[in-house]
């Protein structure tokens, strides 16, 4: 009997230790364990490659104590002004630049111009700016290309034929299983620490073909699209492209699949200020003109935010163009998890940028911003006569 226990304890030992190995690995299952679902803060949790910046930084103007600030918005029954809807809907920054000028900026819950942010979804229309920039650099030569061009080695041939535009639409018809269970699509495609080699693995579905369908693994074949075509990492470009001639105020980072392939997480991994993010919304605004530059093409920024070029969703007042969410009325935003947003309005010029820990109970492109987009109109237009 005691032979028996012995070799049990020994055998116990041994299958406890096997599992806090892979608790504690940098794989997958220990990842999926470890992290769990998804939050704000990842950010430290994710190996990062760091977006560097130039010591010759933008200077936006901010006016203090606008009245925007006392405009009235409906929570759950109640009228709150804008200081106290982002004091009750877990918003951690909410800034508004109106004719390249800041209106309104309120930090909450220790934040402050410094705070990294993870942008979540929002990050996949940065990507969107970087494919153009290599597209008028001539390393893509066209969205129309298949990405065969770039990239091979897929599992289903078929994938190979798909073109750039496909991806950049999200209307490549790629199986996407939404489940946040270990075997769903939602949590590989966010922890394997081998992108490069998961996304290859990739099947597709016909019918859905030219039809808007949501998959991170359309952004992170994108991703490893632009690698290979600018043969630079995408931290890097971003850095060189972006960050460094925009005169982002501070540096970002970028979460990384692992520290050992460093391919970036361009569906979810950049991590910047609230003040850059602005500014990347200016440099989209502005027609990919900021800081004395041509940055992006205006023929780039035009076409990629084309209501009319748009896919179709089943939301009337909303189409999706590359990797960017159209409104009718004029205005785009970049959409990221627990309510991130990056909201652009040509006709008004004005920017608006929402982070927080959670979407907050309030829909921030429906309900808020177009409140603040028609109030800054009626200021402008009392302040013309």
């Amino acid at each position: 009997m005691k032979k028996k226990t012995h070799k049990r304890i020994v055998f116990l030992s041994i299958i406890g230790a096997a599992i806090i190995i892979i608790i504690f690995s940098d794989t997958y299952i220990g990842r999926y364990i470890r992290w769990n679902l998804p939050d704000v803060y990842d950010l430290n949790k994710f190996p990062y490659e760091v977006v560097g910046n130039s010591d010759k930084t933008l200077t936006v103007p901010k006016k203090e104590n606008n009245p925007i600030c006392k405009l009235q918005f409906e929570l759950k029954g109640k009228q709150l002004d804008l200081n106290e809807l982002v004091d009750n809907t877990s918003t951690y920054a909410f800034l508004i630049m109106h004719n390249d000028t800041i209106v309104y900026e309120k930090y909450a819950y220790g934040k402050n111009e410094e705070t990294l942010f993870k942008l979540y979804s929002a990050t996949k229309s940065v990507l969107s700016g970087l494919i153009g920039i290599a597209i008028d650099e001539g390393k893509i030569k066209s969205v129309d290309e298949p990405i065969k061009n770039y990239v091979t080695g897929f599992r289903n041939k078929e994938v190979a034929d798909l073109s750039i535009k496909h991806f950049l639409n999200e209307t490549t018809g790629i199986k996407y299983n939404t489940s946040y269970m270990p075997w769903g699509g939602k949590p590989k495609t966010y922890y394997k620490p081998n992108i490069r080699r998961f996304s290859k693995k990739v099947r597709i579905d016909r019918s859905r073909i030219g039809k808007l369908s949501h998959s991170e693994h359309n952004t992170n074949i994108l991703g490893i699209v632009l690698e290979n075509a600018t043969h630079k990492k995408i931290y890097d470009y971003l850095s060189e492209k972006i960050w460094v001639p925009a005169g982002m105020n501070y540096q970002a980072t970028f979460s990384v699949d692992s520290k050992k392939n460093k391919l970036a997480c361009v569906s979810h991994g950049l991590n910047a200020t609230a003040t850059d993010f602005l500014i990347f919304g200016k440099l989209f605004l502005d027609k990919g003109f900021i800081n004395g530059k041509q940055i992006i093409s205006e023929h780039w920024i035009e076409e990629s935010t084309s209501y009319e070029n748009g896919i179709k969703t089943k939301d009337f007042y909303k189409n999706y163009n590359s990797l960017w969410w159209l409104m009718r009325n004029g205005g785009y935003f970049a959409n990221g998890h627990f309510g991130q947003r990056l909201f652009i309005s040509p006709e008004t010029n004005t920017v608006i940028v929402r982070l927080g820990e959670k979407s907050g109970g309030i829909s921030w492109e429906f309900e808020v911003f177009p409140k603040i987009i028609e109030e800054l109109n009626k200021k402008g237009t009392q302040h013309a006569k």
